[in-house]
This record gives C-alpha cells, sequence and structure tokens, in this order.
C-alpha cells in the first residue's frame, strides 16, 4: 500500500491469485470489490491478470474492473519463446520449462452489459 499511496498510479493490477477461482470465494470478490472502490474514488484503473474462465471473468465484470488479461483472451505467444531461446541458448533446458508471456499481449478493457 506505501508503493500505491507514494507513486500514485494510473493502473494497478491484480496478481492472478486472486484472480483464480474468484466466483467461487467471496473473500477474494471482497478484496477485489474495495479495490474498484479505491479506483474509482483516486483515479486508478483496476487490471485483473491470469484471466482463464468465463466465470472469473463474469465476475471481474461484476465487480467493476476496469481491464483484464489471461489465457481466457490469448494464451502467451510462442514466437516470444523462440527469442528467448536464441539470446539465452546456454539455459535452453531451463526456458522452455518456464512460462514465458510476451509484454506486449493486450490488457482487454471489461465492459459490463
Amino acid at each position: 500500500m506505501n508503493t500505491i499511496v507514494e507513486t500514485k498510479p494510473g493502473f494497478v493490477k491484480i496478481d492472478m491469485n486472486i484472480v483464480r477461482n474468484i466466483h467461487k470465494d467471496s473473500f477474494k470478490q471482497a478484496i477485489v470489490k474495495s479495490f474498484v472502490q479505491l479506483g474509482a474514488s483516486t483515479n486508478i484503473k483496476i487490471i485483473a491478470e491470469g484471466i482463464e474462465t468465463k466465470e472469473e471473468l463474469k465476475t471481474l465484470i461484476r465487480l467493476g474492473v476496469y481491464a483484464g488479461q489471461g489465457y481466457y483472451f490469448q494464451d502467451p505467444r510462442a514466437s516470444f519463446l523462440i527469442y528467448q531461446k536464441a539470446l539465452f541458448p546456454p539455459f535452453p533446458d531451463t526456458i522452455s520449462k518456464l512460462r514465458i508471456t510476451e509484454t506486449t499481449i493486450p490488457v482487454i478493457t471489461l465492459l459490463v452489459p
């Protein structure tokens, strides 16, 4: 919270550990709702990462999250992994086991229907 106070960001990303199965967990929903309310009063947009299911997406939209990203929208790009292997050839086994995502994976704006 100190970092938020000091930097006054325009965006805050909700970790995928909170997003995972949020539709089944009222405590997680309360946390995200609190962040959305904080964001509304401080002009901070809330982004959810790691959205993997339709149920998670629907819950996040209902809670008022501004945007989201994750496997539900698009898998990480294989081309980025190719670049990683080319740039770091001594570690191909380690890199191939990582879930590497390209930083340009689109953030999808979540619109309330």
